[in-house]
């Protein structure tokens, strides 16, 4: 991953060459995304999350898109 890098996945599919490890450790806010809920004090349809990979942490920012 890169700084910036942005994916989009349809449903709770993860994109091609996304890391799978990491999209494991944030399935529960995929499926709290995926589902419609939402996080207290934090902007609606986002989830703020890591993972869990203490040598190389990366920080995610999930959002749910509307159409």
């Amino acid at each position: 991953m890169k700084e910036g890098q942005e994916c989009f996945s349809t449903g709770l599919k993860k994109p091609d060459g996304f890391c799978s490890w990491a999209w494991d450790d944030f399935r529960s806010d995929l499926h709290l995304l995926y589902f419609g809920g939402d996080i207290p004090d934090t902007p609606k349809g986002v989830v703020y999350t890591v993972c869990s990979d203490a040598k190389r942490p990366v920080c995610f920012k999930l959002e749910r898109l509307e159409e």
